[in-house]
Parts: structure tokens; C-alpha cells; sequence
């Protein structure tokens, strides 16, 4: 099976290093320089780096640090410098966010280090250690995948664990349509307008046919209104990606997942048509449970 993995949003800020006239200001104010002023998208923030590193005023090491994580994959959200006046955090610089650009930057060498919206890598899946995107469980090498038990019911939601081998890599980037759903205990879900989600009513919807009339249900079985639905579209990296398990009765099954906290199916690419899109287990599973 082939998944596509995409990416999404969420930002925030780090100081790594504080200087004395940085270390006097609120966090609010630092706070509004990285998510308000100098926000970076992951891809900017990328260029960020690059041009950073390019021009001598970042390391290598710090580089590194910036952008790969302690598995040598590409972070999931980059750290990235923000420059202003040494002595007048005000006066900032709006630096070069491509990598060839000019490597002039006015005396603007104070930095503070910020993160970038993070990178909706997929709509990520519950493994045995936690929320993984597929990608980053391939480079973990994780192989316990949880699935709910087929003996679940709507009223009695059962968990167990699947062995699995996974193989990612990564493809080109493209533009990506995303649904962010809030629900009526607060938590928030991200997912391609394709995802598969399961309903209180038992059925599968495409995350772009929901509305604030459906349930969700979380992972304990509890039914979560939604009340709220937002749809973008994003610049994603893609992946293509094969997830088999190695229980060959388990193969021939049709099984739901859990996605961040949340029953679903999950996406494959059709390999005769490398650009469509169709739902893993879909023809497997009881008709009464398809939209």
C-alpha cells in the first residue's frame, strides 16, 4: 500500500541563546516576533537556514541542529534565526528566506531562534511508541502498529497492536488541500481533504464531507462533536510510502487506525495512476460502514 504524506501547521518560538537586553524582554514580545512578525513557513524557514549558513552567520553544526533531527531526518518543524539590532530588539531585520539572496544583513546581528510551522508530514498514525508520521516510523524503524481489534464495536472500542514493515521515501513537493477540525473537547485534528474519518453513525466520511453535524470518535470510544472546519491548501513534501503486515491473515483484513487521538482509515496511492488517490481497505469493508 502507498500512502501520500503531506504537511501542515503550527508555530511557536525556542531562545537557544538570550543575550542581556533579549533575556529583559516578555516571552509574549519574543512570542510575537517569531509566530507574528518574522512567522516562517517550514519551507521558508528551510531558505532561512540555507541562506543563513550560506552567508557564514550560522554553522554548520548550529545548521544541523536548525533543520535534522537526533535521526538525521528533516525535523517536522525547522529552528530558524531572527535578526534585529544588537541593543534594539525593535529594530529587526526581515532576512532573506532563499538561499542565493544577498548576504548583506545592515548590522543586523543579534538572533534569536524561533520554530517554524511545523510540517504536516501526514496525517500521522498511532504506533506502539506514539504518534508517528509514516515517514518518521520508517526511519525509527517502528514496527508495531495499532489497529483497533476486530472485535470492536461502536459501544466497545478494543486496541491491539500489528506487526508491520514499512518503506518511505521521499517525493516531489506540491500543493496539498487540508481540513482542520476542532471538536467540542477542544482538540484539534489535521488531516488531507481525503483522509478517511470515522463517525459516531458508524460510517466512513472523507474528511471534506464533514460537517459540524458529525461525531468524531476518539480512540476511547468516546463520540466528540465537531464544531468547526476549516479547509486550506498547503506546499507539502511528499512521500510515497508501503505499509505491509507481516501477519499474513492480518494482510488480507481490513483494518482501522488511529489518527492523532481519532478512529480513521488511511490514504493509498493507486500504483496504476501514480496522481490518484483511493482509500486503503475500502472495497474490504462492510458496505453499511462506507459514505
Amino acid at each position: 500500500m502507498k500512502l501520500n504524506i503531506n504537511m501542515l501547521f503550527s508555530a511557536t518560538w525556542l531562545t537557544l541563546a538570550v543575550s542581556a537586553p533579549l533575556a529583559a524582554l516578555s516571552p509574549d514580545r519574543i512570542d510575537k516576533r517569531c509566530y507574528v512578525e518574522d512567522r516562517l513557513t517550514y519551507f521558508e524557514a528551510l531558505g532561512r537556514n540555507d541562506w543563513s549558513l550560506r552567508c557564514k552567520y550560522l554553522s554548520y553544526r548550529s545548521y544541523d541542529y536548525n533543520v535534522y533531527d537526533d535521526w538525521g531526518n528533516r525535523r517536522t518543524a525547522l529552528y530558524f534565526s531572527s535578526y534585529y539590532k544588537p541593543g534594539n530588539f525593535n529594530d529587526w531585520f526581515a532576512a532573506p528566506r532563499v538561499k542565493n539572496y544577498s548576504c548583506e544583513n545592515y548590522h543586523y546581528r543579534g538572533m534569536v531562534t524561533c520554530l517554524s510551522d511545523k510540517a504536516f508530514g501526514s496525517s500521522s498514525l498511532l504506533f506502539a511508541p506514539g504518534e508517528r508520521a509514516i515517514y518518521d516510523a520508517y526511519s525509527q524503524e517502528v514496527k508495531q502498529l495499532i489497529v483497533v481489534d476486530e472485535t470492536s464495536t461502536l459501544e466497545s472500542i478494543n486496541l491491539t497492536e500489528q506487526m508491520v514493515s514499512i518503506n518511505s521515501e521521499k517525493r516531489d513537493i506540491g500543493q496539498v488541500s487540508i481540513v482542520k477540525i476542532i471538536t467540542s473537547s477542544g482538540q484539534e485534528l489535521v488531516v488531507t481533504s481525503e483522509h478517511p474519518l470515522l463517525t459516531s453513525k458508524g460510517v466512513l466520511k472523507n474528511a471534506q464531507y464533514l460537517t459540524n453535524r458529525d461525531k468524531l470518535i476518539r480512540k476511547d470510544g468516546v463520540f466528540d462533536e465537531i464544531v468547526s472546519i476549516e479547509s486550506s491548501e498547503v506546499t507539502a513534501q511528499l512521500f510515497s510510502s508501503n505499509i505491509n503486515f507481516k501477519d499474513a491473515v492480518q494482510a488480507g483484513k481490513s483494518h482501522l487506525v488511529v489518527t492523532q487521538g481519532f478512529l480513521s482509515g488511511y490514504l493509498v496511492e493507486d500504483r496504476s495512476k501514480e496522481m490518484s488517490q483511493r482509500l486503503a481497505m475500502r472495497d474490504a469493508l462492510p458496505a453499511a460502514l462506507i459514505f
